[in-house]
């Protein structure tokens, strides 16, 4: 698709893996369309969490982690498709929510 044609022109893409923002500061799982994308292209994934606090005024943190290999995420190429895209998508989650407890500790907070 589209995300991927840009991938391949060098291009970089953002995603919003659980295809919304938190609600009230409660994240929504992961969807396995950021695995298969992730699996369909060779650029590396750089893994990011976000307070979710947006509006007029207010502040937004973010930290950033370091880039990732999708073989790294799951080496197993023998696996079916479905299969590997669902173990990359729980270990990106994984990643990503490690970002938001290293956030949140940074920032006093004991909750996401």
């Amino acid at each position: 698709g589209d995300s991927l044609d840009c991938l391949d022109k060098g291009q970089v893409i953002g995603i919003f893996p659980s295809s919304r923002l938190p609600v009230d500061g409660v994240p929504f799982p992961f969807k396995p369309s950021v695995g298969i994308i992730a699996m369909h292209t060779d650029a590396p994934i750089i893994p990011f969490y976000t307070n979710g606090n947006y509006g007029w005024f207010k502040r937004t943190d973010v930290m950033i982690g370091e880039p990732i290999n999708v073989d790294d995420l799951c080496p197993d190429k023998s696996l079916k498709d479905e299969e590997r895209a669902k173990i990359i998508t729980a270990e990106l989650e994984k990643i990503v929510y490690s970002l938001g407890d290293e956030l949140n500790k940074r920032l006093g907070k004991t909750d996401r």
